[in-house]
């Protein structure tokens, strides 16, 4: 009786702690804990006013001001040792008094980072707060500033609402295979603070390390909000930037697993879910980037004329060009035959639609290289995606003596740098760390079998990130045969999509692809782009060659091996017809 009594006691006091938690997430109520869900915050605060956070940002919508320019980042590429806690709703790491600031970007002053911390879903849900055109992410990572009255100016007033004294910094996480070798001693970090209040030291951390390059972060969304945790104040100016961190699924499985809330429920779902943006403007600093066919007065987007404005597209190594084969220079070292490792592996590969393009992803099990062919070291493959017309166009990116095909494939590879030799040095360029391998695409009478997987999985990706898995891919299958790519060009360029960084070493074949015309009408017709018009025309004008040299295998491997041909035959012949004489 007294156990029993005891155990009553217990399971009381369990209750009245819990129950006199102020707020919690929907995963936690759901639960059965005594708690304020979200559906129920706009009780607490300012939560139930009209300028709250996160929201969904439509694109299309935003406008255009060009007094966001770009950031100032003080202080973020000094290394410091933080605290990181368990503060019961996510992981926190301080930044006050560290002399970390933000200023520019159309903000009204300077601002001095608090604290960053992280929201995510779990391995069933996906965890962002905010959104963009109904696009979520695995996780959130939100940097927080805060300003004083006497550092605030009037610059950029236009664009952050009065009495906003926060400024957030709100960056997507997506997932990748491999780790972020940048994020790991936070998420060994995790292990140390699976129980509410409990903190640990993590040492040397650069918040330059932990976000995106900050030559992309000129582009960004802006907007007037509130904090996305109870009170919900609306004080923030928030900048969202598209540009996303990288991190493994294993650390994302890290955040999913490591950590508890106050109720000792694993701490998973911990996001807001998305709030009406009323009457709000969403600013952007910035237009996307998009296919000449996309631009029209619904679209909020710069077209290939208009690229030489993005990071590298303006520069003077651009892809793709018209190779004129006269004017292409022999090359002793394009002898050297490509050498194709696991490209005969059947593998399991996810194919997306990433919004402008259907793309492959090629790590699995397997890992795919080349090496070769004229190439410096040996180049791990990465994905591979596809370049198309319309019924009407021709659609591929390169052309020949000013000949366009109706597609082109792209298999694109990346360095491994521990691999790196003089092999080749002589017509490729210093920081060369991408290969593309690139396949024109025309179209015959039969079906390529060997596309019927691929062809048929389009239909399972007509919208933006929308994926599927594509089952039994050999990458040997869906090119021309070994024997024939000894005949190529090589040139180097750039990608062919923003920010057009010229770091490529292209290698053009001569032998094509062929795909049936029905096969051919999936790419036409199938896929949408994210604003949901028909996916077709995906395709960067030819750009100057300028004083670039194109190189070519063609008649030092090629045609050798023709002349060879032809030289066997005609002694064949000859000694035939001797024997017939004699």
């Amino acid at each position: 009786m007294t156990f029993t009594y005891l155990c009553f006691f217990l399971t009381l006091h369990v209750i009245i702690v819990i129950s006199s938690e102020d707020w919690c997430y929907e995963i936690v109520q759901s639960s059965g804990v005594h708690c304020t869900g979200p559906r129920e915050w706009k009780t607490i605060g300012s939560c139930g006013k009209n300028e709250q956070s996160p929201i969904n940002i439509v694109t299309k919508n935003t406008e255009f001001k060009n007094t966001l320019k770009a950031f100032q980042f003080s202080g973020y590429d000094a290394p410091h040792d933080l605290t990181i806690v368990n503060n019961g709703h996510s992981a926190q790491l301080s930044l006050e008094g560290k002399g970390i600031t933000i200023s520019g970007g159309g903000l009204d002053g300077t601002y001095s980072a608090l604290q960053f911390h992280f929201h995510w879903g779990s391995s069933d849900m996906l965890g962002s707060e905010h959104s963009i055109d109904g696009e979520r992410y695995p996780a959130e990572l939100h940097i927080v500033h805060t300003t004083t009255a006497s550092s605030r100016s009037s610059s950029g007033g236009e664009t952050t609402g009065s009495g906003r004294t926060i400024a957030v910094l709100g960056f997507f996480i997506e997932e990748i295979t491999d780790n972020n070798v940048k994020y790991e001693s936070i998420i060994t970090a995790l292990n140390n603070i699976r129980a509410t209040g409990t903190n640990t030291t993590v040492s040397a951390v650069k918040l330059q390390d932990l976000i995106p390059e900050e030559k992309y972060l000129e582009h960004f969304y802006r907007y007037d909000g509130s904090l996305t945790t109870p009170t919900c104040d609306e004080t923030v100016t928030w900048t969202v930037f598209p540009e996303t961190i990288k991190l493994g699924n294993k650390q994302l499985e890290a955040f999913y697993t490591k950590l508890n809330y106050s109720s000792d429920a694993v701490m998973a779902e911990n996001y807001r879910p998305v709030q009406d943006l009323g009457e709000r403007k969403v600013y952007t600093s910035g237009k996307s980037w998009c296919y000449e066919v996309q631009l029209s007065p619904l679209e909020n987007c710069i077209g290939p004329e208009e690229w030489t404005t993005i990071d590298s597209c303006g520069g003077k190594e651009q892809s793709p060009i018209n190779i004129v084969s006269e004017e292409a220079e022999e090359c002793e070292s394009l002898k050297s035959a490509f050498t194709f490792n696991n490209y005969d592996a059947e593998n399991y590969f996810v194919l997306t639609n990433n919004g402008h393009s259907a793309e492959l992803f090629l790590e699995g099990e397997n890992e795919i290289t080349i090496s070769g062919g004229g190439l410096q070291g040996t180049y791990k493959a990465k994905q591979l995606h596809f370049h198309w017309g319309n019924r009407d166009m021709a659609g591929s990116e390169h052309s020949i003596n000013g000949k366009r095909y109706a597609a082109e494939l792209h298999i694109v590879h990346t360095l491994m740098s521990s691999s790196r030799s003089q092999s080749g040095g002589d017509i490729t360029g210093e920081g060369r760390t991408i290969a593309v391998l690139a396949f024109f695409i025309e179209e015959s009478q039969e079906n390529n079998s060997n596309y019927d997987g691929i062809i048929q999985a389009l239909n399972d990706i007509t919208s933006k990130d929308q994926q599927t898995t594509v089952s039994q891919v050999k990458l040997q299958d869906l090119i021309p045969k070994v024997e024939n790519e000894t005949l190529f060009y090589r040139y180097d360029g750039s990608l062919t999509t923003p920010g057009c960084a010229e770091i490529v070493t292209w290698t053009v074949f001569n032998t094509t692809i062929k795909l049936g015309k029905s096969q051919l009408e999936a790419f036409y017709t199938k896929l949408n782009y994210s604003a949901d018009a028909v996916m077709v025309q995906n395709f960067r004008p030819i750009q100057k060659l300028g004083v670039r040299k194109v190189y070519t295998s063609i008649y030092t491997s090629g045609v050798e091996a023709v002349v060879s041909h032809s030289r066997h035959f005609l002694l064949s012949f000859i000694v035939a017809y001797i024997v017939l004489i004699f």
